[in-house]
């Protein structure tokens, strides 16, 4: 391993370290959410590629121009828009988890209790 990844590692090590167990729920949950969309997003685009290669294949009488129009045209424009959701949902995740941990940390925390 590189040093420059050995050194991002332990910068990330720390910071995960500095979060209480309420901010690292947060961060857990976002994941989860996250890959959630993912393989969501993930198992539609395996249903789009598999109605793409069947539209082509019974259209490939037609020629292969047509077989390859007729399957990627309306493939293309869904796996476009599935992407495009998965990205916004990354970028949504990131902002909650931001914006939970900032205001997590502007409120006042209590004192921990003492050990028995």
């Amino acid at each position: 391993m590189s040093r420059s990844r050995e050194a991002l590692r332990t910068r990330q090590l720390a910071r995960i370290e500095a979060l209480t167990d309420h901010e690292r729920g947060i961060v857990v949950l976002a994941g989860l959410g996250t890959a959630v969309v993912v393989v969501v997003t993930e198992a539609a685009l395996a249903v789009v590629a598999v109605r793409a290669i069947r539209r082509g294949w019974r259209q490939r009488q037609l020629g292969p121009a047509r077989a390859v129009t007729a399957g990627l045209v309306p493939g293309a424009a869904w796996a476009a828009g599935l992407l495009g959701a998965q990205a916004a949902a990354g970028i949504w995740a990131r902002r909650v988890v931001g914006s939970r941990l900032a205001a997590h940390a502007a409120s006042p925390r209590p004192d921990p209790p003492a050990p028995s």
